[in-house]
């Protein structure tokens, strides 16, 4: 892939692809930022804790979304297969989960020195809350839309504005967004969820499809990775297929975890492997890249050891278990009919709090430990789709 000339937009400010940035993300403002999204994260664990003692409140929920009008976005799901046009030498971000679009924007500066245009699907942490606890991914999906058709309709020369979406538009996902531990909606299982529209995809009821235009790359950070690979799978997820292999031509993900685990947060990697009916026409193939973190064990802070436990994996095995602090490497490999990467002694993430469970891997990025979307990082997987 050859990044075309010009200015390209990843959040933050203009991007030129010569890779000289016109913005320096100041670190005390970075670091003001994880700390909101770590009281943000708690603040957010608290109302649903206070909220599960009001669980038929989440079951009216779903009916009403049950009843809101269905508008525009359904007719979506019957597309056909069109010429999709060229592969296009652009990357589009997604970020983990809690994580926002400023927290990226180096991540889109890094990528766009090493030759490949970049954007950041618009995100703030607190867009995440209706998603926790295993919940329904389409509220962050219908963001990855919006993305995609903006680049595609746009280019990546045109900011991409912030989609319509307000706090109470939160609060009504927050209570009808469907699955997770309460099992709203009636049950935790993809398969099982009723149709329930998110309020973006009412607020976007106009939004064109743009396929025929050509086809981006998607870049997935943890969660990121796996509710991107449901936006190009092909299936009917919650009421939509987004049929996003039409407009993807190729899916990387950085420490996602694939491998299916105990619990409703894992409740879409096991609805991806089962053996369900896809849509009523084919889609052009997609490429996949797992990129996967070696060389921090179960033992290096209290977070690692919750994290690869909840990822499924057996500390009291013989063998120890290994990944990138978050995620175990067993699991960032187990995407299947991809093909991988292993970087030895990255970070799973560009930030940690260095107080609490997190601490010692805190410490470690603050003493130059590299992420995945770090320069000397990048240069390690992005040869596979540069040479797409």
């Amino acid at each position: 892939l050859k990044a075309r000339s010009g200015n390209y937009w990843g959040v933050g400010g203009m991007v030129p692809s010569s890779g000289r940035r016109r913005t320096s993300p100041n670190p005390m403002v970075a670091t003001q930022r994880g700390w909101r999204r770590v009281l943000g994260a708690f603040g957010a664990a608290v109302l649903i804790a206070a909220c599960s003692a009001f669980a038929p409140v989440f079951v009216w929920g779903s009916v009403q979304a049950s009843r809101r009008p269905q508008r525009g976005r359904g007719a979506l799901a019957s597309t056909k297969a069109t010429d999709v046009g060229p592969d296009l030498p652009v990357a589009i971000i997604v970020p983990g989960l809690l994580y926002d679009s400023a927290s990226m924007s180096q991540f889109a500066a890094d990528l766009a020195a090493e030759g490949v245009a970049s954007a950041v699907v618009p995100l703030e942490w607190w867009h995440w809350i209706p998603c926790l606890g295993g919940r329904s991914a389409r509220p962050i999906l219908e963001r990855i839309d919006f993305a995609v058709n903006h680049v595609l309709s746009k280019g990546v020369d045109v900011p991409m504005p912030e989609p319509p979406y307000s706090f109470l538009d939160m609060l009504d996902d927050f209570f009808t967004n469907p699955g997770g531990v309460l099992k709203v909606g009636g049950s935790d299982e993809p398969a099982e969820y009723p149709d329930v529209t998110p309020r973006l995809a009412s607020n976007l009821c106009n939004l064109n499809r743009e396929v025929g235009r050509g086809r981006v790359a998607l870049v997935g950070h943890s969660a990121g990775g796996w509710i991107a690979r449901v936006y190009t799978c092909g299936r009917n997820y919650g009421g939509r297929d987004y049929r996003g292999a039409e407009l993807v031509h190729s899916l990387i993900t950085l420490g996602t975890p694939h491998k299916e685990a105990p619990g409703p947060a894992f409740a879409a990697i096991r609805w991806m492997l089962l053996d369900l009916p896809k849509g009523d026409s084919p889609l052009p193939p997609v490429r996949h890249l797992a990129v996967a973190g070696v060389g921090t064990q179960a033992s290096a802070s209290s977070l690692t050891r919750q994290a690869y436990t909840f990822c499924g994996a057996d500390l009291n095995a013989d063998e120890p278990v290994e990944g990138d602090g978050v995620t175990p490497l067993f699991s960032a490999l187990a995407f299947p009919s991809s093909e991988s990467v292993v970087l030895e002694g990255v970070a799973h993430a560009p930030w940690y709090p260095t107080i609490g469970p997190s601490a010692e891997l805190g410490q470690a990025v603050n003493d130059g430990q590299p992420w995945y979307g770090s320069p000397e990082m990048i240069k390690k997987w992005l040869p596979w789709l540069q040479q797409a």
